[in-house]
């Protein structure tokens, strides 16, 4: 006979957890929640301050199921659940111990609890809500994450969400009733309506905002004057009819133009940058000012998530709904609906914001908050303008790189004997590691065929993986680049992310109509497709260096720093240490160094180990991105600490101090981030990195694209073009002569190198300067170490013009 664990705790608990089934340590103690589930769960009800000793405990089911597979007495999994007699059996007698308990809140803490108790069992979007119980009508539940699903290995962050879980229990746990969000949702408005409410919006301080898009048009959008009082404006019903006349439509869209470009109401929404490019892009309407809850949540806790339905349910009580605007987009739910979900999504930004600001104040990350949201204008403004494309050479590219990759693939059948396709996994691996009989190489413990494993191969001569890693480069390159898709006017566009990456770089992708792409790491080849309008000249304005020479002003590492200021090439000083070489011996022609394949330079080798050792970067990691032997990365790691000793001995040591501390890393411009995963060596690793990139991303956000944005009276014929992480590309027309440009760069070039304070130490960031008519042959202007006046800048210009 099983050994049925009981439920533990007072019957008069104001809470009761209910988990699945017991474990092996449940079994042995009698005891529910004594295992390692426990230990998590113990710990995070004393974060929530909640005494388990004062919790109602139990399990749905009351004995260790055979090989702990739950699917015995209970199968969620299915499309159709099943559920055995003897859970059933279970089920009854947890109704009736549940019943017997008085806990104003019952804590679903896992998948098969949430279905027992309430018949959700999509557990990922439900967690969070509280919700009326199936099982127990009357009595509401809250669904949450198993304490299982955070032990180490699985995914720590978890606990932290499981944590905003048990905070609301507490909460829940002081009232027994289901107490919802009351919001007037006006769904189905007159003309005389939308117009009253669109001019009360005019008088307020902020609104909430949102759109829905159907086939490229907006469906609907809606605002809201609070976050219980909210308005969907439909533009089309069932079948794309049309909910307006032609009139009303145009005085509607009217109105709602200057509401939305009223500078004294602001806009709250989420992922503000998608609504604003599709109103500019479509309409020509410009979102302005806004606030963003998505920004907001990124510069909270980067690595947690930043969706709507994630942030609804750790800031409000509203219950999950994202579904509704699912449903009735796949014909499954009403338009009444719909327009309901609209609304929501308008009116829940309004609840979400006021915590977020108050968090965001309390950790000293508003002005972070602030310049990050202040992104989301000349984004939309470089979306809106692309860049220009040179259509023919691109159709050139593509129909060669094609030709190429049909005489390699060719050439690779025939070494094979038979059809390959070089992209599948299955396929190489058989080949390699079943037909040849090589050793797997492998990647988490699974054996791979990923670029890594196929340059080792081919380092060995193996022919076939020469020519795998070469057709799957030039499909790369023609898939990617060559044959991305232009917008109508042959325009190169992508959409970019505020908080695409947690260190406050943008991220970018292709555009929300499926054109473009990500613009943020482009081959040569695809750089000289980009071109300058006509008349129009095009500016490149990066740091030189400007990771490097943070870490090595903050560290401080003194080899580097005299190195910066006496105007010497950092990256020869670093290959004469690690060659122990004259410096002026350095070489930067390919073939200059025997190390690895023999085909670089030196001065490339000091580039990667500044590139790569500032950062923790290990001897494996190093030897499979650069094509050398392990043992030539571990001699490149020690020579390169022998060399710069303050990188590990004092920039590591303090930021590690730091971590240990409070988690929390701040850069010079007073970014914070906190690091929520576990403390160790690839949260080090992260750390190192993230203190010189956010700090260049901050400079160049706040001291570049945000200037030359805000200030239109100086700068309006700069017209923003793209932002690669420490560089701004920008055009200005040639009708204004060499001069009036000299005198922008000028300023822009003063701006970006206004020195930088760290602890006692001041230090500028020197900016490099190219122009050009593609982005690729561009000619140098400004070199980083050389102060030019605006004449001398006119005078290089001149050849241009």
């Amino acid at each position: 006979m099983p050994r049925l664990v009981p439920p533990v705790g007072p019957l008069s608990a104001k809470i009761a957890l209910v988990g699945e089934a017991p474990g092996a340590t449940e079994e042995r103690l009698g005891e529910p929640f004594v295992g390692e589930s426990g230990d998590v769960l113990n710990k995070l009800l004393h974060q929530a301050g909640i005494l388990r000793t004062e919790c109602y405990i139990n399990n749905v089911i009351k004995e260790r199921p055979p090989d702990n597979d739950i699917k015995h007495f209970i199968n969620v999994k299915d499309k159709s659940p099943k559920i055995t007699s003897e859970g059933e059996r279970y089920i009854e007698q947890l109704k009736a111990e549940l019943n017997s308990c008085s806990a104003n809140i019952i804590v679903a803490l896992g998948q098969v609890p949430a279905y027992v108790l309430t018949g959700k069992r999509e557990i990922m979007k439900w967690r969070g809500s509280v919700v009326d119980s199936t099982l127990l009508p009357g009595r509401k539940v809250l669904l949450t994450r198993h304490p299982a699903a955070a032990l180490p290995g699985r995914d720590p962050l978890l606990k932290y969400i499981i944590l905003y879980d048990l905070r609301r229990a507490k909460e829940e746990s002081q009232y027994p009733e289901l107490i919802l969000p009351q919001r007037t949702l006006h769904t189905h408005p007159s003309f005389i309506e939308v117009r009253d409410y669109i001019s009360a919006c005019m008088t307020l301080r902020q609104i909430g905002f949102d759109i829905e898009v159907l086939r490229g048009e907006v469906f609907c959008l809606a605002i809201a004057k609070s976050a219980t009082d909210v308005m969907c404006v439909p533009f089309m019903e069932h079948g794309n009819i049309d909910y307006w006349d032609p009139l009303q439509e145009t005085i509607i869209w009217r109105d709602l133009t200057e509401l939305l470009e009223s500078p004294h109401v602001v806009k709250v929404g989420q992922n503000l940058t998608f609504d604003g490019t599709f109103m500019f892009d479509k309409l020509g309407i410009k979102l302005h000012p806004c606030e963003d809850t998505m920004v907001a949540q990124g510069i909270l806790t980067p690595d947690l998530k930043k969706g709507l339905a994630f942030l609804t349910s750790i800031h409000t009580k509203q219950p999950y709904y994202k579904d509704d605007g699912k449903y009735w987009m796949k014909l499954v739910g009403s338009l009444e609906d719909f327009w309901a979900y609209n609304c929501l999504d308008a009116a829940i930004v309004l609840e979400i914001l006021p915590r977020q600001l108050r968090d965001l104040e309390r950790f000293g990350m508003l002005d972070a908050y602030h310049r990050q949201v202040s992104l989301i204008e000349p984004l939309t403004f470089m979306y809106g303008r692309g860049f220009r494309m040179d259509v023919k050479r691109k159709e050139r590219l593509s129909k060669a790189t094609g030709w190429w990759i049909d005489r390699m693939t060719k050439e690779l059948q025939e070494l094979c004997g038979y059809e390959i396709n070089p992209n599948s996994h299955q396929q190489v691996k058989a080949l390699f590691y079943v037909e040849k009989e090589i050793k797997p190489y492998l990647k988490d413990g699974k054996p791979t065929t990923d670029d890594n494993a196929m340059r080792r191969l081919a380092k060995k001569g193996i022919p076939e993986a020469v020519l795998i890693r070469d057709i799957r480069h030039l499909r790369k390159l023609k898939g990617t680049y060559y044959d991305a898709k232009l917008d109508e006017d042959n325009r190169l566009r992508c959409s970019m992310n505020p908080v695409g990456a947690v260190t406050g770089r943008l991220s970018s992708s292709k555009t929300i109509f499926g054109t473009g792409m990500n613009l943020q790491n482009q081959p040569p080849s695809s750089k000289r497709l980009m071109l300058a309008d006509k008349g129009y000249l095009l500016y490149d304005v990066d740091f030189a260096q400007g990771e490097n020479r943070i870490v090595a002003y903050c560290a401080p590492e003194p080899r580097m720093i005299e190195a910066f200021e006496s105007g010497i090439d950092v990256h020869c000083l670093t290959a004469s240490l690690i060659f122990q070489k004259p410096i002026e011996e350095i070489s930067d022609e390919d073939g200059s160094s025997s190390v690895g394949s023999g085909l670089l330079s030196e001065r490339y080798w000091g580039k990667q180990n500044n590139h790569s050792f500032n950062y923790g970067k290990g001897p494996r990691q190093f030897a499979l991105e650069f094509d050398c032997s392990e043992a030539e990365a571990r001699f490149f790691i020690e020579s390169y600490h022998k060399a710069y000793p303050g990188i590990r001995n004092s920039y590591w040591r303090w930021i590690q101090e730091a971590l240990n501390k409070g988690r929390m890393i701040v850069n010079p411009l007073g970014r914070k981030r906190i690091f929520l995963k576990p403390l160790g060596h690839d949260v080090h690793k992260a750390a190192y990195a993230h203190f010189p990139q956010s700090t260049i991303a901050d400079k160049i956000n706040r001291d570049g694209l945000i200037y030359l944005y805000e200030d239109q009276d100086f700068f309006g014929p700069v017209e923003l073009l793209n932002q690669v992480h420490d560089d701004i590309v920008f055009q200005v027309s040639l009708d204004y002569d060499p001069g009036d440009h000299a005198v922008i760069l000028k300023a822009l070039i003063d701006r970006l190198q206004i020195p930088i304070t760290w602890r006692v130490r001041e230090f500028v960031l020197p900016v490099e300067v190219k122009a050009g008519f593609n982005i690729k042959d561009m000619t140098l202007i400004k070199g980083p170490n050389e102060s030019l006046m605006v004449d001398e800048i006119s005078e290089r210009l001149l050849e241009l013009f």
